[in-house]
């Protein structure tokens, strides 16, 4: 009779775990940046409403005796970039993203000869060395028609393919 009285009561166990993991939602993330028109109440509201998750779900594992020890984090370690939405709780972090991502801190990069921006370093490199309309149509006009690229041929009096070039003709 006990084994009966405990195989019935499994069932009920794996329910109320099943239950107790369907209502658990994932922990807030280390970094949250949120894309709307009104990013920064936006990101404000949903980071305290992901606290106030964790904070519930800290107290159920408390309550259970799963969890001896909780650490809370306060307020003032949230830190909020001032252009744009991004949002952490490290300041190193925080630090990185003004540097380096955060495209609304940097000032566009702009070809000086057409006038096009560009969000990175390469694509106005790329942009100058063979797409830019002005340049292309400076370097048709010092160009001479007929004449190749400097780097493809070479000089007569120097060994190299025009060797080969001859004995293939001979052989043809």
């Amino acid at each position: 009779e006990m084994r009966e009285t405990s195989q019935a009561a499994l069932p009920e166990a794996w329910l109320s775990m099943l239950k107790a993991a369907e209502q658990s939602h994932p922990p807030v993330p280390e970094d949250v940046a949120i894309s709307s028109e009104d990013a920064r109440g936006g990101s404000e509201s949903v980071l305290k409403a992901l606290r106030k998750q964790d904070k519930e779900q800290a107290e159920t594992l408390v309550l259970e005796g799963r969890v001896q020890m909780l650490v809370v984090q306060s307020e003032s370690q949230i830190f909020k970039c001032e252009k744009c939405s991004y949002i952490t709780r490290k300041e190193k972090s925080m630090s990185l993203h003004s540097k380096a991502s955060c495209q609304s801190r940097r000032a566009p990069l702009v070809c000086c000869e057409c006038g096009a921006s560009f969000k990175q370093q390469r694509g106005l490199n790329t942009h100058l060395l063979k797409k830019c309309p002005v340049l292309l149509k400076k370097n048709k006009v010092l160009k001479p028609v007929g004449q190749e690229p400097p780097g493809l041929c070479q000089p007569a009096d120097q060994p190299g393919d025009n060797g080969k070039e001859t004995v293939e003709g001979d052989r043809g």
